[in-house]
């Protein structure tokens, strides 16, 4: 392996924090002037994509941090970052595919 293929303690940290990280893309925005409805709405979408296109069952514990990413604009959909805990990423990653069976409200978002 030569120096450039060695990673440093910080870029291990780093990869190790990402792996915790679910992106959403093209999940509806509720088009809210109000930050904490508009977080309220992401929330919800995210929990029943879980139990409804996974089959998971997520606590309010289980989700570390939820946000969009990307300035708000009314002609942009942002994409949603959700950290989760280690052992429910597990799971969620372990059922996307069956998100593409799932009912056509979910038909579109896409889950990296």
């Amino acid at each position: 392996m030569s120096g450039g293929d060695v990673l440093n303690a910080d870029e291990e940290r780093e990869i190790e924090r990402r792996k915790q990280n679910v992106m959403l893309y093209r999940v509806p925005e509720i088009q809210s002037e109000v930050a904490e409805d508009r977080k309220a709405g992401d929330v919800a979408f995210f929990y029943k994509i879980c139990e409804e296109g996974l089959d998971i069952t997520l606590k309010s514990e289980d989700i570390g941090q939820m946000y969009r990413l990307g300035k708000r604009d009314q002609n942009k959909v942002r994409p949603l970052l959700v950290k989760c805990k280690a052992e429910k990423m597990n799971r969620i990653f372990g059922e996307v595919r069956e998100l593409k069976s799932a009912e056509a409200r979910f038909r579109g978002i896409s889950i990296s």
